[in-house]
């Protein structure tokens, strides 16, 4: 059973991964000069998406992964 700290944790892990990468793309669409409306509307998809991956990933590890001799 996995416990409550252990999804909040898993939670907040994944709002700081899905963070990083949002900034990143849209720092380097800044750098390019091609940042528009579009642009955010395509980083909030891509948020989301990044959110739900890493989420699911890190919920997986947690699960099925681990000291299997304790």
């Amino acid at each position: 059973m996995i416990g409550f700290r252990v999804l909040l944790s898993l939670f907040l892990l994944s709002v700081f991964i899905s963070t990083s990468i949002v900034l990143a793309y849209l720092a380097l669409l800044f750098l390019k000069g091609g940042l528009d409306r579009d642009s955010f509307s395509i980083s909030g998809l891509m948020f989301v998406f990044v959110f739900i991956v890493s989420y699911l990933a890190l919920l997986l590890a947690v699960m099925f992964g681990g000291d299997k001799n304790g």
